[in-house]
């Protein structure tokens, strides 16, 4: 019989993922909220939405796991005359961000677990996407994604 994790790991992990992202966010003045967050953007001029698709174990041993995931950051910018490259701004900002996660058990103490590096395995392990105005709502959208894994012993 495989050995088992913490069935709360999962909610560790996107909490973790989540406070680390919206901390840089609140830092920087920027709206940020979890993809299954109800929320009216309508008077917003700039926010970011996380998603993260995820984790994924693979047990190598008794307790000893890769953990990989990838978290997808799609900003949003109202631009205007005096900052039209305020998108560009937001994509380095959140892809210079994209480093070491640290993993804490939140809701349960808040002890610390492990943290999630980049995927080194990855060519490229942050990508950028730009999809400029894609309605009518003078809405600039791009995205920050990040391919992180970690092995640990659980």
């Amino acid at each position: 019989m495989a050995s088992q994790f913490d069935k709360r790991l999962d909610r560790w992990i996107m909490m973790s993922i989540t406070d680390f992202f919206g901390t840089i966010a609140k830092d920087n003045d920027i709206d940020f909220m979890s993809e299954d967050e109800v929320r009216d953007t309508s008077s917003l001029s700039t926010w970011v939405e996380s998603r993260i698709n995820g984790p994924e174990y693979k047990e190598w041993s008794s307790n000893t796991y890769t953990i990989t995931l990838e978290v997808d950051l799609l900003i949003s910018v109202r631009p205007t005359p005096s900052n039209i490259f305020h998108i560009h701004d937001l994509t380095g900002l959140f892809s210079s961000s994209c480093d070491n996660i640290p993993v804490y058990k939140y809701g349960d103490g808040g002890d610390y677990l492990f943290c999630l590096p980049l995927d080194p395995q990855m060519v490229k392990n942050i990508r950028k996407f730009y999809y400029g105005k894609v309605d009518d709502t003078n809405i600039k959208r791009a995205s920050v994604m990040a391919f992180y894994e970690t092995l640990v012993s659980l």
